[in-house]
């Protein structure tokens, strides 16, 4: 692990529940997913199916106008790293035809995905669709899901342009019905060296450094944050990556990837296990094919005072050509809520191709 704090103290993980209640059917990655049940009505969103959640555009999105937030600063380890520009508030795309229609199987990406994205993605707001399953019991025969579905937009937001090392920062602002989040990430193009930094070394990767469910909840590793996606990217490259929040004691593990051992006879099944970046992937956005890489990250969130972490995955596919969007995200999440075990698995997916990044 590159940073190994766990600064527990000894607050209770249902008050921080109530407290954080993060979770957007987005990244729900660090104590998204089940820490924000108890506080939505899902029952006009969600019903109890058997079936399968179906995809695509069924309306266009009515999603209100969030206000604007304040960058957070301190969040970057290099001091001089420079604040967001004023800009013009980014344009809104049009969403996609109705219903949202699939890619046929000819259909190839116009872009290739390089192994970097070298420049911070374009201000805009975008059409995304959702899907969300929470299990109760799962795995056993009284198990129960509530399914539904639902359309809204990513805000790409606040970026900062690249310092004189390339490095720079930009969030992405959800919106799914009642849910909201912040995510703010960190691109480090390359390695920065520790006598830079003035600190530890900072591998290439991309880093979450912000996640904010909007409404007092807030989870900020120290910086440099936590690594999610190791650069450049190729298949079989391990994700190692760690944070604590000093105020809430929070941490969240990415767990790395480990080779097989040498010479094992017979060999392993999976050559592999833990967070790596798998290949790169192909995304529908309603009818367009778009290509990124897919990063499978597995770990756990360990709150103050715990002794063993709740344990999440994340499969996403990071647009590295539109500096680093994620494309599609599913997240699972594992949790007990007043002693039920539940599973809360969501999958976001963009429906249009998203604009070129900045030059600068």
């Amino acid at each position: 692990m590159r940073m190994s704090q766990r600064l527990l103290h000894g607050q209770s993980p249902t008050a921080r529940c109530r407290a954080r209640g993060v979770a957007l059917l987005a990244f729900c990655l660090v104590a998204s997913g089940c820490r924000l049940t108890p506080q939505l009505d899902l029952s006009a969103k969600l019903q109890p199916a058997p079936a399968d959640v179906a995809l695509g555009r069924q309306h266009p999105p009515v999603v209100p106008s969030p206000s604007p937030l304040p960058f957070v600063a301190n969040v970057n380890p290099a001091p001089a790293f420079p604040t967001p520009l004023a800009i013009e508030p980014p344009p809104v795309l049009p969403p996609p035809a109705n219903p949202c229609p699939e890619a046929g199987p000819l259909v190839f990406p116009a872009v290739s995905a390089p192994d970097t994205p070298t420049h911070r993605p374009a201000e805009a707001v975008y059409p995304y669709r959702a899907s969300l399953v929470i299990t109760s019991n799962p795995g056993t025969p009284q198990a129960s899901a509530q399914k539904g579905t639902a359309f809204g937009t990513v805000a790409v937001k606040e970026t900062t342009a690249p310092t004189s090392l390339g490095d720079y920062s930009f969030a992405i602002e959800e919106h799914f019905v009642q849910l909201a989040e912040l995510l703010r990430f960190h691109v480090y193009p390359t390695t920065v060296s520790a006598s830079t930094v003035g600190g530890p070394t900072i591998a290439a990767g991309i880093y979450l450094v912000e996640q904010n469910n909007l409404s007092g909840g807030v989870f900020r590793p120290a910086p440099p944050g936590v690594e999610i996606m190791s650069l450049p990217a190729a298949p079989g490259q391990p994700v190692d990556g760690a944070g604590t929040d000093g105020t809430s004691a929070t941490t969240m593990e990415v767990d790395p990837a480990q080779p097989p051992p040498p010479a094992a006879a017979p060999p392993p099944p999976t050559p592999v296990s833990g967070s790596l970046i798998q290949d790169k992937a192909n995304v529908d956005a309603c009818g367009t094919v778009l290509q990124g890489w897919g990063v499978h990250d597995v770990g756990h969130i360990i709150y103050a005072g715990a002794t063993a972490g709740d344990p999440f995955t994340l499969d996403f596919t990071d647009g590295t050509e539109y500096g680093g969007l994620p494309l599609s995200i599913h997240s699972v999440r594992n949790y007990t809520d007043n002693g039920v075990p539940k599973e809360w698995s969501s999958i976001i997916t963009i429906d249009v191709t998203p604009q070129n990044p900045q030059a600068n």
